[in-house]
């Protein structure tokens, strides 16, 4: 009887310490807070394949997830007021209004650097995929 009340109580301890883990990693969690848009680059791909890519660097543009789903995003000199959410693989960004919507794909995301990326244009064209993406490094304030 003691083996079982010992595994039953192993059981549960496990099962709240794993529910604590998952909850601490989610990306929301993660997001929340004050970022700095290091870098973009524009990229430009044929078949999966890079051809061109626009690089931008040094732009320190101050961006801020806030617990309470609003966020202030700056971008070549356009600061903009929007609601955000994130699951494990995307992080959406809509306009106050609405009328606009954003859908990032999460590359990376750690407790200090985050790297999105934006699928602006996909074309095909004579047997050939093109597709235009644009890229997002931030760091951590």
């Amino acid at each position: 009887m003691k083996k079982i009340t010992l595994i039953a109580l192993f059981a549960v301890v496990a099962t709240l310490f794993a529910c604590k883990k998952d909850k601490a990693e989610r990306n929301s969690d993660r997001l929340n807070g004050k970022w700095s848009l290091e870098s973009m680059a524009y990229v430009y791909y044929e078949d999966g394949k890079e051809i061109e890519r626009e690089q931008k660097s040094g732009l320190n543009l101050p961006w801020e997830f806030r617990t309470d789903g609003k966020a202030t995003v700056k971008i070549e000199g356009d600061t903009q007021e929007t609601n955000w959410t994130a699951t494990e693989s995307t992080l959406e960004i809509t306009s106050q209004g609405g009328d606009q919507k954003l859908k990032f794909d999460i590359k990376s995301l750690s407790k200090t650097d985050l790297h999105l990326e934006y699928e602006s244009d996909v074309d095909f064209e004579n047997g050939k995929t093109y597709r235009e993406v644009v890229e997002f490094k931030l760091k951590k304030k």
